[in-house]
């Protein structure tokens, strides 16, 4: 058998690690996906320790090798998926912040609460479907319909109890980003592959509480509600959970707590 103490790769091993670099690559690709990320970079790693393992080396260059391949890995990890979380933050556009309780309405219609700018066109609104489905819906200049949908109930969006549901639309060099968030914490990202124009949703023109035309209302009561003209940064997006916490847990404390950094941050 050859001496293979130099560490030394054989054809194999090469091509097993140029599998492994391939995955890496596509895993930066992909890197608007969380998931995909971690799939690929954990392909990719086990790739490499796998080499460690079988090659024939000495055992303290192999651990020395996992250790370094390990590390790595887990920087190369650490720095994509802060670049996915941070492409959401400041960003032109809208983000609605509101703490609101929604109750069961049993019609056979729309039930919406909050509908801005125009009926056919440029228009953002956030309802519930007939099919109990929470809705955020974009319609783009083209009359193209962009929507995230959650189940009514349960877990995803709550019914009967306080609620901070955030709405985000952002636009990018070249695509448009729409969030939706459930007491601070992501629901639904949606990606749309061409720039919408926000100024064009005339968001001064709208309404609370039913559609444009002042009908298909919903059944909710709604505590607060903010408007911004900039997707918020995720710890933005933490303060002004925390100050809706403060007022649903009716803690002066908290509530001054929380109000004061989310101050500190719309302020930076």
């Amino acid at each position: 058998m050859e001496n293979r103490n130099s560490f030394k790769f054989s054809r194999k091993e090469w091509i097993l690690m140029f599998c492994g670099a391939s995955t890496s690559l596509i895993a930066g690709l992909l890197s608007n996906e969380p998931f995909a990320i971690a799939v690929l970079l954990l392909v990719s790693w086990c790739v490499y320790i796998y080499v460690c393992i079988i090659h024939e080396g000495k055992w303290y260059n192999r651990i020395i090798l996992i250790l370094l391949v390990t590390i790595i890995f887990f920087f190369v990890g650490y720095r994509l998926y802060g670049k996915t979380l941070r492409r959401y933050e400041k960003l032109p556009g809208v983000s609605i912040q509101m703490l609101i309780r929604l109750k069961n309405q049993p019609v056979d219609r729309r039930k919406y609460i909050l509908d801005f700018g125009h009926i056919d066109r440029n228009r953002f609104s956030v309802y519930i479907t007939k099919d109990n489905l929470f809705t955020m819906e974009v319609i783009d200049g083209s009359e193209d319909h962009h929507s995230i949908q959650l189940l009514l109930g349960g877990e995803d969006v709550p019914v009967g109890i306080p609620i901070h549901i955030g709405c985000e639309v952002g636009v990018t060099g070249n695509s448009t980003i729409m969030r939706l968030t459930i007491n601070g914490k992501n629901k639904e990202v949606l990606d749309i592959n061409r720039r919408i124009d926000i100024a064009a949703l005339d968001i001064s023109n709208g309404v609370i509480g039913a559609d444009l035309n002042k009908t298909n209302n919903a059944a909710f009561e709604l505590v607060e509600i903010w408007s911004f003209t900039v997707t918020l940064k995720n710890d933005e997006l933490a303060a002004m959970n925390k100050y809706f916490s403060g007022i649903i847990n009716n803690s002066h404390d908290q509530l001054g707590g929380g109000w004061k950094m989310f101050k500190d941050f719309i302020h930076n």
